[in-house]
């Protein structure tokens, strides 16, 4: 087919792209002497009746109608013929030499300035569009052109409707890009501006940091829709001052995203100052489940590694294991000797790890200890490392915090303490440890942090709205949120900001807290003096 001459006019060169709507060619004019871009409107396989042909051909003038009045603006490619070759539609357009966002996001993620640049081109595009009343209805990184030159380009307005359209409930589109109203018209017109706006979105998160927002794992289609309708997208680690920009139009209702002047208004400024995927804006736990079967005081809570278990324990000397997704019991373990103040899996989650001043090793499967040891001074906490190799513990008259080896209880180090009281976590890299240290040695409750390499203090927190003492201690599985359990409730804190992001009363005294380590669940587990472990989180369990 390359050196075929398409309505006498168009010699085909090379192809540029298949997609659900054709297939696009380099093609050279010969009437003009210029190279085009000619796109072949797909006809369904194996039919070439004329009702087929005619259907295919309405949708190339459609498309052509659709983007002709936008044809001069400077990012937006221009159509500029439709011709046909055997009764099949081709729409001849501006070629633009470069490649599309989607093949240059092969080679990884793009430089925040660089996405601002691409955001500023699309919100100029849409806009043109918008107000002629055409919505693309498929913004996505393989419909955006960057040209050589360093243009960038709005293309394929082949499911664009004009707003006075009838909209069917039949879906198209690209899922992971779409608006959720295009899926269920209960968030919002199906054909509204707003749609777009939330395909720019999808699109400079996927520019910015490199994956897109509501990939699931393992990838299937049904479970991206559900995660774009009823899920938040995935926290931003590289979105810098654009954050505010993507978060504001990811919202789930169609009313609730910015129109194109504040769009505009956020990019220039990056919103409010918040930082790259804000905590006041993600972490917001709207339900809370209660589980109960524990007749004491509940002092540690641990979730395995793939999130799906959860392991509590505490003063009635048991470990429970419960089932997250069903809230139901699975299995309970007795023989200790004393209250049990920590519980951890390994990382393999193989084994469970608790203390009541003996160490235990439990395996998971069949309920009995493998490995344990007992330290002269029984340490009053402990935590283990995030690769299962150290366990940190503080001691009950000294208040110092000492690294020791999992395995054996060999001492590695010990770490200067200020008075530190009840809990001790690791941070997910494994990198800092922090103890919660008690209201007389800081004024106010707060956290001491230090580097487990060297054993050097690197920051002290206060927590001024923790009351009382700060029993237990938590990070988030991105590290950049630390729930601090206090004599009423657990407050979460930013890490990068040592801002107090909000507090959950829950009647009593926290005794212990762990995150789910799934990063795209935003989950919380908390064990209570009220014998109840809470579970909180923005979606359904």
């Amino acid at each position: 087919m390359p050196e075929r001459l398409i309505a006498n006019r168009y010699r085909l060169i090379e192809i540029l792209g298949r997609g659900g709507f054709g297939e696009v060619w380099k093609a050279a004019d010969v009437e003009l002497a210029v190279e085009v871009a000619l796109k072949r409107i797909k006809v369904p396989d194996g039919d070439d009746s004329a009702q087929a042909l005619a259907e295919a051909a309405e949708a190339a003038r459609k498309e052509a109608r659709l983007a002709a009045p936008l044809a001069f603006h400077p990012h937006i490619v221009a159509v500029t013929n439709i011709v046909t070759e055997d009764g099949v539609p081709w729409v001849a357009m501006r070629y633009i030499k470069g490649k599309s966002l989607a093949e240059a996001l092969t080679t990884g993620p793009l430089h925040p300035d660089e996405v601002s640049r691409i955001a500023s081109a699309l919100l100029s595009a849409l806009d043109a569009a918008h107000k002629i009343g055409i919505t693309h209805r498929d913004v996505k990184p393989a419909n955006i052109l960057l040209a050589d030159d360093g243009g960038v380009f709005l293309s394929d307005f082949g499911i664009a409707k004009l707003r006075d359209e009838t909209v069917t409930m039949a879906f198209t589109g690209s899922i992971g890009y779409a608006a959720p109203e295009r899926w269920d018209h209960a968030f919002g017109d199906p054909n509204g501006t707003a749609g777009d706006l939330f395909s720019v979105g999808t699109t400079l998160y996927r520019a910015v940091e490199g994956v897109a927002p509501f990939e699931q794992e393992p990838p299937s289609s049904q479970s991206t829709l559900y995660a774009v309708c009823h899920k938040p997208h995935h926290r931003m680690r590289r979105a810098g001052r654009l954050a505010p920009l993507i978060d504001a139009l990811l919202a789930k209702k169609a009313a609730d995203r910015p129109d194109l002047d504040e769009a505009r208004g956020l990019l220039r400024d990056g919103g409010s100052g918040a930082s790259s995927g804000s905590v006041s804006l993600s972490w917001r736990f709207a339900k809370s489940t209660s589980l109960t079967g524990h007749t004491d005081e509940i002092y540690s809570v641990a979730f395995s590694p793939d999130g799906k278990t959860l392991a509590s324990a505490g003063k009635d000397r048991t470990v429970r294991l419960w089932d997250v997704a069903t809230g139901s019991p699975i299995t309970t373990w007795s023989g200790h000797d004393n209250p049990v103040s920590y519980l951890a899996f390994s990382p393999d989650g193989r084994s469970v790890l608790s203390y009541d001043s003996t160490v235990r090793f439990w395996d998971v499967d069949t309920g009995t200890v493998t490995t344990r040891w007992t330290r002269t001074e029984p340490p009053n906490r402990l935590a283990l490392s995030p690769d299962g190799s150290v366990v940190v513990a503080n001691a009950v008259e000294s208040k110092d915090v000492t690294l020791r080896e999992a395995a054996t209880g060999g001492a590695i180090r010990t770490l200067a303490g200020k008075n530190v009281s009840e809990n001790i976590a690791f941070s997910p890299d494994g990198t800092t440890v922090c103890a919660g240290s008690s209201p007389i040695a800081l004024r106010n409750a707060g956290v001491c942090a230090w580097n487990v390499s060297s054993g050097a203090e690197i920051a002290t927190l206060t927590a001024p709205d923790v009351q009382g003492e700060v029993w237990s201690l938590a990070y988030s599985a991105d590290g950049e949120v630390l729930a601090i359990g206090g004599d009423r409730g657990v407050t979460l804190w930013d890490v990068r900001d040592s801002e107090n992001t909000s507090t959950y009363d829950v009647g009593g005294t926290v005794y212990c807290a762990a995150f789910s380590p799934v990063t795209d669940t935003r989950l919380l587990a908390v064990g209570c003096e009220d014998n109840t472990i809470r579970l909180w989180c923005d979606i359904e369990l």
